[in-house]
């Protein structure tokens, strides 16, 4: 039985009824089952293990192989339990350690990590797996694919006896038999060694590709896309090229830093970005509000193609997928075998207009976050803080209140814009406090300074 709270959140996401995989693994997880999904890449893979573990409220451990995944996996947590008022801890590399550990001092129920940084902390001593009760490892492949796999073993050896196993990814690597329970149950959900039958795959041959890339963006039906290449410096030269030519773009890659990442994924999200020139870094696991991809530069393989197609067509969607090739690619070996087995793209009569920022509403709930600039060393507590914001709003609309050393972010389950100049000077133990809309989270690391 999924809790009214969750089930409110759940329908302002998009979600009127629960996708296949989800009714599948979560009864399982619920039983505390040993779960294996193998499934493709935008099925739902991701809430199929929040609903359940967000439902049962025991203490979980979530793994993810890159930084992004794990910011997305704990901005889904957050959507999914805004109501319920939640507490977790983000463990990731490349961000402000002593604010994880801040995070960790306050027994969060939900304990999002990469291998790596847990391993950290494991180490310190900041933090114990003892009381774990369900542990989850996402885009499991890819943890072996990147090199973690003696950290996650590591990890895994420290959990107690009695965890249930959740184990989620589109493809299998037998090497993660000897880390699992003998008792898994499979779940199998799509072919993952096919693309997703609902993703359209064309071919699109031209001697010019960046004309060609131009004409394809110009047809009907484009929102946002992704346009996959196989170096760093093309995805820069790309997004430049784009830009020129008006088109909201911006290139991503391993060369940028996490901050740099995250700020990008967060435009594009929010719709201020159109286009994402990309290397393969954005092949795997991200969920973003993609129509269209195109492959500007051909996959190094099959599992490269369906991993960068799949990051259309998410969440029941339909989407398109455009191999662009020369004519000397398409005489190829591997340019042979696409142009036969996908349909030659023919452009729609139309235009799209990627110059304009469009409105992404999916995935919002009624919610706004709050920047206070004051936290535990001016001696605040949580009820100080709750106290006062109840003089101004019920306390039914007060979400999550994360206290920090020098800030306090705070959620509250209400947009009204006249609610910011009521929070404005408010007085927390007789002092009046700055609050204002907290715009991007990524940026709080200026704070730490202070």
């Amino acid at each position: 039985m999924i809790p009214p709270k969750i089930l409110k959140a759940m329908h302002e996401l998009g979600y009127q009824e629960l996708l296949p995989v989800q009714e599948e693994v979560f009864p399982h997880v619920m039983n505390h089952q040993n779960t294996a999904l193998q499934s493709a890449t935008g099925t739902g893979k991701t809430f199929s293990y929040l609903l359940p573990a967000a439902t049962l409220k025991e203490k979980t451990l979530i793994i993810a192989p890159t930084r992004e995944l794990a910011v997305q996996i704990r901005d889904d947590l957050s959507r999914l339990t805004v109501y319920e008022k939640i507490r977790s801890a983000l463990l990731i590399g490349g961000a402000d350690i002593s604010v994880q550990l801040n995070q960790l001092k306050q027994d969060p129920l939900f304990i999002i990590a990469t291998p790596g940084r847990l391993c950290d902390c494991l180490d310190q001593g900041a933090v114990s797996l003892d009381d774990i009760s369900l542990f989850v490892l996402d885009e499991a492949d890819q943890i072996i694919s990147t090199g973690q796999y003696d950290s996650l073993k590591q990890v895994i050896e420290q959990l107690p006896e009695n965890v249930t196993y959740v184990c989620v990814s589109a493809t299998w690597n037998e090497r993660l038999n000897d880390l699992f329970p003998k008792d898994m149950i499979t779940v199998r959900m799509d072919d993952p060694e096919k693309v997703s039958s609902r993703i359209d795959s064309y071919c699109y041959i031209d001697e010019n590709k960046k004309q060609a890339l131009l004409h394809i963006l110009n047809s009907p039906g484009i929102r946002q896309i992704i346009i996959f290449v196989n170096y760093k410096s093309d995805a820069e030269k790309l997004a430049e090229f784009l830009n020129g030519k008006n088109i909201l773009a911006s290139p991503f890659s391993s060369r940028y830093d996490e901050k740099q990442r995250l700020q990008t994924l967060r435009a594009f999200k929010e719709g201020s970005l159109r286009v994402l020139t990309a290397t393969d870094a954005a092949a795997r696991g991200l969920d973003l509000p993609v129509s269209h991809i195109i492959h500007y530069d051909l996959p190094a393989d099959t599992e490269t193609f369906i991993h960068r197609s799949g990051r259309t067509a998410h969440q029941g969607n339909t989407g398109i997928s455009i191999v662009l090739m020369t004519p000397e690619e398409a005489a190829g070996e591997q340019g042979k075998q696409i142009a036969e087995e996908l349909t030659p793209f023919i452009p729609e009569e139309g235009s799209s207009d990627l110059s304009e920022p469009v409105k992404n509403t999916s995935g919002n709930t009624n919610t706004r976050k709050y920047l206070m600039r004051a936290g535990k060393k001016d001696k605040l507590r949580k009820g100080d803080i709750i106290g006062a914001l109840c003089t101004v709003i019920p306390f039914e609309e007060i979400g999550t209140v994360d206290l920090q050393d020098r800030y306090t972010v705070i959620t509250v389950l209400n947009t009204d814009d006249h609610l910011s100049s009521k929070l404005d000077h408010l007085s927390v133990k007789g002092k009046k406090r700055r609050i204002e809309v907290l715009k991007n989270e990524d940026g709080l690391s200026f704070m730490k300074g202070r």
